[in-house]
């Protein structure tokens, strides 16, 4: 069978459910192909490996000792590659980073007949920027290594409009950037949600429920911008989740937080981490509206599953929110850490001052990774 491996670092267990397996998944279902995913495996990340029936199909962990630096991740790549780069039809990498340069230009000296493909997993598209180094020998040698790199790779993609654009209006790479360059949003694990057997609330059977998902308190999540607008609503019976694990840093104000206004204690629930995905979108499937106050995302892939679900979407610009949002026809960009925004839209969504039955004539089809992955076949087949 012919193959395609991805070749990664230290593998966390969170990132079984994220891009960085399924994107090879359903990538290799597309080809017909084997997956390697060459990474490191923690004991934990091992065991969960064991429960995930996309390892009996076409996916395989292949663990190599590597340190969590650069140098020692590379090390074990050119390692890999200089004993399997021949039996690799198609490289696999993620982020534009100059080992990944190195990597894929090996790979093709080794075997000038497979294909590469690099997802930038970009934050803003900037990744090509060769005047952020002020070093003039750094920016001749950047400009070297994009050059080649854009020669040699069979193909490119990027997750938001935003970085599309940016990346192709580059002035130095834009022209040859587009003649390598997709644009492929993350999408959403249907096969999951199928053999999850999670049956889809229509709007009317939705509670009055707001959620959010993330690491609460982290410094990206800026999970003090929704406790500040939840402060300012009137809830008048509508409830809230705040769903994922805590940080310490955040206790403290949780606690400030409910001595100030105990009346939220009956409406306001901090659920604790849910890494169990049927009770995870069970959330989603019962809420109506979803927060996302981050201060900063490369994607933001809760706001995936916030869309797949049906939730009305208040987020802050980050990420691909706005595309997401399709020109607020799905919910509502607020500004960064403006929490009287945050509380004045949920204020008039609890007032039903605002129509968020928005998804009548929607269908999450171009959401999957599927349909999303079919768009590299063509470059890959």
């Amino acid at each position: 069978m012919n193959n395609c491996t991805l070749l990664y670092g230290r593998l966390l267990p969170i990132e079984l459910e994220k891009d960085v397996v399924l994107v090879p998944y359903y990538l290799g279902r597309g080809l017909g192909y084997r997956i390697d995913i060459v990474c490191n495996l923690s004991k934990e990340t091992s065991l969960l490996i064991k429960s995930i029936d996309k390892v009996e199909n076409r996916v395989s962990f292949v663990h190599r000792k590597m340190g969590v630096d650069a140098f020692s991740i590379l090390c074990a790549h050119v390692a890999y590659l200089l004993k399997h780069a021949q039996h690799i039809d198609v490289l696999m990498c993620f982020h534009l980073k100059a080992t990944t340069i190195l990597k894929v230009l090996l790979y093709k000296m080794l075997n000038s007949s497979g294909k590469a493909y690099v997802k930038l997993d970009t934050n803003g598209g900037r990744e090509f920027a060769i005047d952020r180094y002020k070093n003039p020998l750094h920016r001749w040698m950047r400009k070297c290594l994009y050059l080649k790199l854009i020669t040699k790779v069979d193909i490119l993609s990027c997750e938001t409009s935003i970085a599309y654009k940016t990346l192709c209006a580059d002035f130095i790479f834009g022209s040859q950037l587009k003649n390598k360059l997709i644009l492929m949003p993350n999408g959403f694990d249907e096969e999951k949600l199928q053999l999850a057997g999670v049956a889809e609330w229509s709007y009317t059977e939705k509670e009055k429920l707001i959620i959010t998902v993330g690491r609460l308190g982290s410094l990206p999540k800026n999970t003090e911008m929704f406790l500040r607008a939840l402060s300012k609503v009137n809830l008048k019976g509508w409830k809230v989740a705040l769903i994922g694990p805590v940080e310490d840093s955040l206790k403290p104000l949780i606690t400030t937080f409910f001595k100030q206004y105990p009346d939220k204690a009956v409406s306001v629930e901090f659920t604790g981490a849910i890494y169990d995905k049927k009770t995870l979108w069970e959330y989603y499937n019962r809420a109506r509206v979803f927060v996302f106050t981050s201060r900063w995302e490369s994607y933001g892939l809760v706001l995936n599953e916030a869309k797949r679900f049906r939730n009305y979407i208040i987020s802050t610009d980050v990420g691909a929110a706005n595309d997401l949002l399709e020109n607020g026809r799905y919910g509502t960009l607020v500004g960064q850490d403006d929490a009287e925004a945050l509380a004045l839209q949920l204020q008039k969504i609890v007032d039903g001052d605002i129509n968020i039955d928005v998804y009548e004539n929607y269908t999450p089809d171009e959401m999957s990774y599927k349909y999303q992955v079919d768009t590299l076949l063509k470059y890959l087949s």
